[in-house]
């Protein structure tokens, strides 16, 4: 009993640990997130990071993943179509779509949209663990239009997109009120074809090189 009493402890300090975390890393990012603060808020040691995550980089993981398991499945219907511009746009409203239509998304999106405006150097990997449906789908999308791109071009430009939908959400926010997630179809529809545009932007330099767009 003495075991079962201490295990269910453990696990209840890493799950308010995670979701200290979650806020923390929401409202601060990366860089300006403090251990400490989630510990306080938690209720935990300040070690406990360490002991349970392996550090901040290890919790900064483990928080992504547990929002990204979070989301619903993601829904590829209708996505894979001949067309490249149709098919990247309906690949970045349905990115659009994820990030605004469940409020579980909500950390998530504001998490990127901080590695947009200033990249920690930690998120590669995470990424791909965390949210590899969706850069697969978009992946995917980019390469139809560019045709034979490298495939580490196509996984950057597959996260810039991504970025650009978290950040987009936060673009016409007052200071200080966080993201703006209760978009109408029409503004949805507006970003969805801004973004895309950006992006078949940055697809025509992965096909014709700095001088692309001739």
């Amino acid at each position: 009993m003495l075991a079962d009493s201490d295990g269910q402890s453990r696990r209840g300090a890493s799950t308010r640990l995670l979701a200290a975390a979650t806020e923390e890393f929401a409202r601060q990012g990366f860089a300006n997130a403090r251990v400490r603060s989630m510990a306080v808020a938690a209720r935990v040691n300040p070690a406990a990071a360490n002991y349970y995550f392996g550090g901040k980089k290890g919790l900064y993981r483990a928080t992504l993943k547990h929002l990204a398991g979070r989301l619903e499945p993601l829904d590829t219907e209708g996505l894979a179509i001949a067309c490249p511009e149709e098919r990247m746009h309906r690949c970045v409203r349905a990115m659009l779509d994820r990030l605004t239509g469940n409020p579980n998304a909500i950390p998530l999106a504001k998490i990127l949209a901080h590695e947009a405006l200033t990249p920690s150097g930690h998120l590669e990997g995470i990424l791909d663990d965390a949210l590899g449906a969706e850069l697969a789908l978009l992946r995917a999308a980019v390469g139809h239009a560019a045709g034979d791109a490298d495939p580490e071009q196509l996984r950057t430009a597959a996260r810039s997109i991504l970025a650009q939908c978290a950040l987009s959400l936060f673009a016409g926010a007052p200071a200080g009120h966080g993201a703006v997630f209760e978009v109408d179809e029409e503004s949805c529809e507006i970003l969805a074809t801004q973004i895309a545009q950006l992006a078949r932007s940055s697809i025509r330099r992965l096909k014709h090189g700095p001088g692309g767009g001739k």
